[in-house]
Formats: C-alpha cells, structure tokens, sequence
C-alpha cells in the first residue's frame, strides 16, 4: 500500500477554520521578500502550492516533495543538455566553414587543385521545447543548488523551517510530512500587508 501524498491534521484543520492557501501572494515556488531566505521562500511554497492544489491546508510528504523537485531537476537537465547540442553542432558547422574560407583566401590554386576539403555533414539537434517542460518559466534556488552539487540542501533547509517553527515535522510510519504552521502562515502575511502598504 502506498503511503498518501498529504496529511490532515488537527492543525492543518485549525489553520483552515482561520486562513485559506490562495490568501498568500506568490509565484510558482517563491514568495517574494516572506522569509527573507529564498530557498525557506521555496519550501514555503512548495508546501503552500499542494496546499492550493488541495483546497485546504495539508502537510505534504517528503516523497511527494523530493519527486516534484527530482521531475523538474530532470527536466532542467535534459533542456540544458539538449540545448548545448544544438549550439555545439552550430559551433562546428561555423568551424568548419572558417576553415574553407581560410583556405579559398590564402590558398586559392591549391584549393583549385586539391579541391576544398570536405566534411562530415553536421546534424543541428532541435532545441528543445521549453513550453512543454513543466519547470519552464521557474527559478528553484533549490534546484540550482542541486545543478551545482548540493546534495543535502533540501534536507537542510527543513531543519531550518522546522527550527524557526514555520514547519512541523510528522512521522507516520516510514514517511515524513511537513505541516505548516500557524507561525509560517502569520509571518506570510504579515510580510504581504508590509509589500501591500509600501507599493
């Protein structure tokens, strides 16, 4: 049997009766200036966007959470992969056509004679396309830590929510889930009637 993507608790409940997810302002896995740290800012949206989705306030699992960045972690990479063909396959054919040219200028009775050197024809890969990937249009400092080799950022940045009180984690069996708070979701919009008073 697999273990459910969210959980309901007394507290996600006792959030419900006081707030709802769609009253906190933000982007798809940012909340602009909330916690002042940007990758708290994306675990806070991570978690609040399954909120949204649900239509109540729920504790995510870390498994739902690791497989959404793990999808979009792939997808980035393959973009990035697919583009860097495609540029290095352009980069080739323009070598290529740098060294015929060199050699009809500086070489003309040779190039007559031997003919210009032929070669391999270059296939241009397609560039991939971007709409169709479900992370497009999104920056992810997590995601960005993971391209460069941080690991353990996700676990890390957890602890610190879960230290500053703005998550709890729940135990049920083998999996872990992470409810908001109370405090997460005050600080939220708090810092949102701030951004509104100022503009």
């Amino acid at each position: 049997m697999t273990a459910p993507k969210f959980l309901t608790s007394e507290r996600t409940q006792a959030l419900d009766a006081q707030h709802q997810p769609e009253q906190i302002a933000m982007g798809k896995y940012f909340i602009p200036g909330g916690l002042g740290h940007a990758e708290s800012e994306e675990i806070a949206a991570r978690v609040l966007m399954c909120c949204r989705e649900e239509g109540k306030f729920v504790a995510p699992s870390y498994r739902t959470i690791t497989r959404k960045i793990a999808q979009e972690f792939e997808e980035q990479v393959a973009v990035m992969e697919a583009r860097s063909a495609h540029f290095e396959a352009i980069d080739r054919i323009n070598q290529q056509q740098s060294i015929r040219g060199r050699i009809a200028k500086n070489l003309p009775t040779l190039a007559k004679i031997l003919g210009i050197p032929a070669f391999e024809a270059v296939q241009i890969p397609e560039l991939p396309d971007e709409q169709q990937t479900v992370s497009r249009h999104v920056f992810s400092p997590i995601i960005v830590s993971l391209t460069f080799g941080g690991r353990n950022i996700l676990p890390y940045e957890l602890k610190l929510m879960i230290d500053k009180g703005y998550l709890i984690e729940t135990v049920v069996g083998e999996d872990v889930y992470y409810e908001p708070t109370a405090a997460l979701i005050s600080k939220l919009l708090q810092e949102q009637e701030k951004r509104i008073a100022r503009s």
